[in-house]
């Protein structure tokens, strides 16, 4: 690891190994303070749906978007709805059981969520085919990889 080459040891106390890394301008991946870790992105399209495959250093998520048409909520009769469903796969990480849904994964779902609406980048009411009949319901899955 790049930090052994300075001195610093993994196993000590982790407020002294962030502090002597930033005193010697470098990240515990070796980059230095200012350079990005190489990010890919791959988008696909199928019938009906999207994909997409985010990579940013050795992290890598990926995304199902898909949509119907559905009966908007009475109180809310020109807004589509968005969702977003966060699942940690085992291939993230061994401490992950498969299927079992997380407090974690619904909190970031929520967040998320929360994040997309209160940013305004998408207007529930651009999602509206017919007032008060059919409105678009899209769900994004996320399965964390790795």
């Amino acid at each position: 690891m790049a930090l052994r080459a300075i001195g610093i040891e993994h196993g000590s106390d982790n407020k002294q190994l962030i502090r002597d890394a930033l005193r010697s301008d470098l990240r515990f991946d070796g980059r230095s303070p200012l350079a990005c870790r190489p990010l890919s992105l791959v988008l696909r399209r199928f019938e009906g749906a999207a994909a997409a495959e985010l990579q940013l250093g050795r992290t890598r998520v990926l995304a199902h978007v898909s949509g119907d048409l559905v009966q908007p909520f009475p109180d809310r009769p020109t807004e589509g709805t968005i969702g977003f469903h966060v699942e940690f796969s085992r291939m993230a990480s061994p401490v992950f059981e498969g299927g079992k849904q997380m407090t974690e994964t619904a909190e970031l779902s929520r967040i998320i969520e929360r994040g997309v609406r209160e940013s305004q980048a998408l207007a529930l009411e651009a999602l509206c085919v017919v007032a008060a009949e059919y409105v678009w319901s899209i769900r994004t899955d996320i399965p964390v990889a790795d």
